[in-house]
């Protein structure tokens, strides 16, 4: 996972959409922030379509989530 950007991106697809794991859009948003700091251009996107299925605390908890991700998941 770490450096790859489009795998990243699919990730968070694939827990937003519950195909092959469970729904969840707090792993699928954090996934996608990783993603988009990692310059994946779709993640953007994806991140506002998860979004949008988040209420206030679990986007501050999807965020906290993508930033300990990114720690360990963007390569440096």
């Amino acid at each position: 996972m770490k450096g790859h950007q489009a795998a990243q991106f699919h990730l968070g697809v694939l827990y937003g959409q519950g195909k092959g794991v469970e729904r969840d859009y707090i792993k699928s948003y954090a996934w996608m922030y990783v993603a988009a700091r990692d310059e994946e251009k779709r993640a953007l996107k994806g991140l506002s379509k998860v979004r949008e299925k988040l209420d206030h605390i679990e986007i501050i908890e999807a965020e906290s989530l993508g930033r300990s991700f990114a720690e360990k998941y963007i390569k440096k």
